[in-house]
């Protein structure tokens, strides 16, 4: 073996594979180009046996960049306001691998990014992909671990309603992990109505504080403190029904008292998917349409200060789906528990039971409810399906005592049930909300269990 040949083969051993291929080629037609050139020096032909072939490689390669991995910790304090909830948030970043140009973390909830301070940070921007948000941090190169802190801020509130926190996800951390605590200022009473993807946590006396490795939703209710009396306040409400004609949609008017504090006060009186059909003859009242966040909306202007009788007439349509059910959907400004009456709605219908729906009941012609403190009107029924001979039908009517202990809330739960046709071999409840069943006594109960 000659020496450009072990020359080329221990080449070979440093190459990568698809150059490694082409020199162990070369040199399998080496051998080819030497019987060629014998043949040629055999015939006479003495120029080709000074010519000379030579094979240059020319290899170029460089090893490509680990990817950056990284990890976040967030420490989160939310303060909820009359007016907004404001979010400082101590964030823990440490780069593991790789030369970070941008890391970037997930944004959930109702809000904005008003702030974002670090030494060692570059610049920062709010990045909207389909329906997802993200929070981009371009950080100082070589850098491996930043604290920075940041400002959130959510919409401006108009009590009572409800609110979907803003917070921190994962995003591109392999590694996550995130401590939210609530504090409301005075004047301003709050729940929790939801927290999925966190974890609830009571350490003393520091009960609203919840715990994500994966972020979440957390949805606060908020209303106004009892003592605290609002600019404008709504007071014996009442909301009426009637369905039209042509079955396609509801008529509804809303009577009821206004207090007004301040002059120039405003409220949202009516949003969602309804029409005013009659502005308030009311001299000191004036009706304006105004855009917000979540589509259009009307709201009251009152000039002065003091009480006014307000009645406002609106249609709502009917919105039909393919299971051949029916549904209604809009606001009005509420700050208690609204009554509402419908007319004119067949006896045997099934309205939908969920957390947001008002459930009314059948009540000689009529379908009475009551709204919630949100002042949200969401229903959906169906007509009932007839049943068979033999099918099992009951009522059940319930009184709930609730008392609140320090540290402690105990419930009794009286529930009557009446069997009108069929038999009852069984009786299942849905339970709602954190806690545990101690006992249950009654006539006829053989055992219980969740």
């Amino acid at each position: 073996m000659s020496d450009s040949t072990q020359t080329m083969l221990r080449f070979a051993l440093h190459c990568t594979p698809l150059l490694r291929q082409f020199v162990v080629l070369s040199l399998m037609a080496l051998p080819a180009l030497a019987q060629q050139d014998s043949l040629r020096s055999g015939s006479g032909d003495t120029a080709s046996n000074a010519d000379t072939r030579t094979i240059i490689l020319d290899a170029r390669s460089t090893r490509p960049e680990p990817p950056v991995f990284f990890t976040a910790s967030v420490q989160a304090e939310a303060q909820v306001g009359l007016e907004r909830v404001e979010q400082k948030i101590s964030l823990k970043l440490k780069v593991i691998q790789g030369n970070a140009k941008t890391l970037s973390l997930g944004l959930r909830g109702d809000g904005e990014v008003s702030e974002v301070l670090e030494a060692n940070l570059r610049s920062w921007s709010v990045r909207t992909q389909g329906a997802d948000r993200f929070l981009d941090l371009q950080v100082t190169e070589g850098v491996k671990e930043l604290t920075p802190t940041i400002t959130l801020r959510s919409p401006k509130l108009k009590l009572p309603t409800t609110l979907d926190l803003i917070h921190l996800a994962p995003g591109d951390a392999v590694g996550f992990d995130s401590m939210v605590s609530l504090s409301f200022a005075p004047g301003v009473e709050g729940t929790v109505s939801s927290a999925d993807g966190f974890i609830p946590l009571s350490n003393g006396h520091r009960k609203n504080r919840f715990q994500s490795a994966s972020g979440g939703q957390i949805q606060l209710a908020l209303n106004r403190h009892g003592a605290l009396p609002a600019a404008v306040e709504l007071i014996d409400t009442k909301l009426v029904g009637h369905v039209h004609a042509n079955g396609n949609s509801l008529h509804f008017q809303m009577t009821g008292q206004v207090r007004v504090a301040e002059a120039n006060s405003e409220i949202t009186i009516l949003s969602g998917s309804a029409a005013v059909s009659q502005i308030p003859a009311d001299t000191g009242v004036r009706l304006r349409l105004a855009m917000d966040h979540d589509g259009p909306v009307y709201k009251l202007v009152f000039a002065e200060a003091g009480t006014f009788s307000v009645t406002l007439d609106f249609d709502v349509p009917l919105q039909k789906a393919d299971d051949s059910s029916h549904s209604l959907d809009f606001t009005i400004a509420a700050s208690a528990v609204i009554p509402l009456t419908l007319h004119g709605l067949g006896a045997e219908l099934e309205f939908e039971r969920d957390q947001e729906s008002v459930v009314p009941v059948r009540d000689n012609d009529q379908w009475l409810g009551f709204l919630p403190a949100t002042g949200r009107a969401k229903l959906k029924w169906k007509t009932a399906r007839q049943a068979g001979e033999g099918k099992l039908f009951f009522t059940t009517s319930g009184q709930v005592d609730a008392r609140v202990d320090a540290g402690l809330l105990r419930q009794e739960h009286q529930i009557d049930y009446q069997v009108l046709q069929g038999e009852l071999a069984s009786l299942s409840l849905l339970l709602l909300g954190p806690g545990e069943i101690l006992d249950v006594q009654g006539q006829n109960i053989v055992g219980w269990k969740i």
